[in-house]
């Protein structure tokens, strides 16, 4: 299995990180095809319904992982390919974030393997 480390930076600051996608030194990250786009207007989509759903149940989580880096390291959100959206949640409020995302229209499936 290989790893990737990237280290994330600031929207405000001007210049890239060394060895992330915005670094001119990094191997060059190719443009996003409309497939890419689509997909990353259902993300966009999914996202404002995750976030819609948990701050009417009162609960917080933080996106983290692929959703967080395409939208605060890549310079277009669609160049960063991903199948999931991953939250960090407080352990005590799992099933409460569970819940609201059930009841707004989600589906509850096992894991794949």
């Amino acid at each position: 299995m290989s790893r990737a480390v990237l280290v994330a930076r600031s929207r405000s600051d001007s210049d890239p990180v060394e060895g992330s996608p915005n670094s001119s030194s990094s191997a060059a990250t190719p443009a996003p095809s409309p497939l890419d786009h689509a997909h990353a207007l259902l993300r966009a989509h999914l996202i404002r319904r995750i976030s819609r759903a948990l701050e009417a149940a009162g609960l917080s989580a933080i996106l983290v992982k692929g959703a967080a880096l395409a939208l605060t390291v890549y310079p277009d959100a669609a160049s960063r390919p991903m199948g999931d959206i991953d939250l960090l949640s407080r352990r005590a409020d799992r099933d409460r974030i569970v819940a609201a995302l059930i009841g707004a229209g989600s589906e509850l499936r096992a894991p794949p393997g």
